[in-house]
């Protein structure tokens, strides 16, 4: 039995990766799944809590959340192509069909 010379997952990227794909999606659900048309009877207290929360959420989350979530990529990217040199393997061949895929996800994001 060959005993295994894996490295263990650095857990604290994945958590903050996990935070970062829910920001993300805290401020999508607020950029594109919120009806633009509110009610003309509303309260002033209800509009001031809206918009509060509004500025509060993109304040606190929209650009951190991308730039973690980016500089993560790199991260990853760099672990995998560095394991993938110690191998002794060409990493750019597997990161192109990644980037395709990429490029593909991105496309049906766009057109729906």
């Amino acid at each position: 039995m060959e005993l295994s010379t894996k490295t263990p997952r650095i857990e604290v990227v994945d958590a903050l990766r996990g935070f970062a794909v829910m920001a993300i999606l805290l401020v999508h659900n607020l950029e594109h799944f919120i009806f633009p048309v509110y009610p003309e009877n509303s309260p002033e207290w209800l509009t001031i809590l809206d918009n509060g929360v509004f500025n509060a959420v993109f304040s606190l989350f929209a650009g951190k959340s991308y730039a973690i979530f980016a500089l993560l990529f790199g991260f990853t990217f760099y672990i995998q192509s560095h394991n993938q040199k110690l191998k002794g393997k060409d990493f750019g061949y597997r990161f192109l069909w990644r980037m395709v895929l990429l490029v593909g996800f991105a496309t049906l994001n766009a057109a729906f």
